[in-house]
Order: structure tokens, then sequence, then C-alpha cells
């Protein structure tokens, strides 16, 4: 997945409209995610996973701050994600499904068909996992689209789904 000139410059937009409350589109993310695919909340078992608590505020704040080191560091992101890619792949053991890939080989993607992350926040799905690894990516996406509708062009959200792809390719790299 290499970015173009057009997808950085995208990317880089967007993180400068919400950099200010990207933890709080994490944290949506994250709850999205959460019910949207509640076989999650098993790596964060000794939390309180509930939508708003602090916890997942918290969480929703790194998140953030790894996709905005990822942003800052756009030319070398494997560089710039090494040591958290370490730390989810040795230590936590997270399965690499739930780190993104890019949403324009998915069938339900962003492009019709039922999405459970636009469940609203805390809501339950009974929709079917997406076929593809693609839950906080997508879910992050999702969540930014919600707080920011007018930013997500067509090319502008290409831009994002490449990069968030690129990021989930990073941190699932370690895995065995």
């Amino acid at each position: 997945m290499v970015l173009t000139d057009d997808d950085k410059s995208h990317v880089k937009h967007v993180w400068s409209v919400i950099q200010a409350h990207a933890g709080d589109i994490g944290a949506d993310a994250i709850t999205r995610m959460f019910a949207a695919h509640p076989t999650t909340k098993t790596y964060f078992a000794h939390k309180d996973v509930n939508p708003g608590s602090a916890d997942i505020k918290v969480h929703g704040k790194k998140v953030a701050a790894a996709i905005g080191e990822a942003v800052a560091h756009i030319d070398n992101i494997a560089g710039a994600l090494d040591k958290l890619s370490d730390l989810h792949a040795q230590k936590l053991r997270v399965d690499p499904v739930n780190f993104p890939v890019s949403l324009s080989r998915s069938p339900s993607g962003l492009r019709g068909g039922r999405d459970p992350c636009f469940a609203p926040s805390g809501a339950p799905s009974n929709a079917p996992p997406p076929p593809l690894p693609q839950l906080l990516g997508h879910c992050f996406l999702v969540s930014i689209a919600a707080h920011h509708p007018e930013l997500l062009k067509a090319s502008t959200l290409v831009s994002m789904d490449k990069f968030l792809g690129r990021v989930g390719a990073v941190l699932t790299s370690k895995y065995r």
C-alpha cells in the first residue's frame, strides 16, 4: 500500500482538523469496535469497557497518539510504530485481525452493505463480523465520519483507508 503525495496530503489535512480531539474520536472508535465486535473486549478484561468509561477514554487517547505518531512520520510508519508493534505482538499478543486493513477490499466497507460500526455508540449489533481484518481502523474511520462528515470526501476516504491499512500492516508485521 504505497501512499502517494496526494494521500499523504489528505491524511495530514484530516489529522490537522481532528488532532485537538483525536482522543475522543479514538474512544468513540473503541466503543464502536466493542459494540460491533464484542470478542475484542477479551483483551481488556481488566478494564471498564462500558461506553464513556475512563479506561475507554485513556485507551482512545493512546490509539490517537499512535495514529498521530504515524501521521508525523508518514514516510517511515514502520520505524515510528516499531515499539508499539512489538508490544502488541510479543507482550499483549493481540490477534492481528483486530488491526485495520484496507476497506477498499471489503464487500461491507463504507460503500453500502450493513456495517456494524455504524451502530450508535454502545448499541449492540447483530451483524456478522466483517470478512477482512479491519476492526479498529474501520471504526476509527466511521468515528471520523460521525464527528466530521465534511472531511471524508471520496478521495480523502481512500487516502485514510490506505493510511490506516498501512498502520495495520505495520502493527501486525511482528507476528509469527
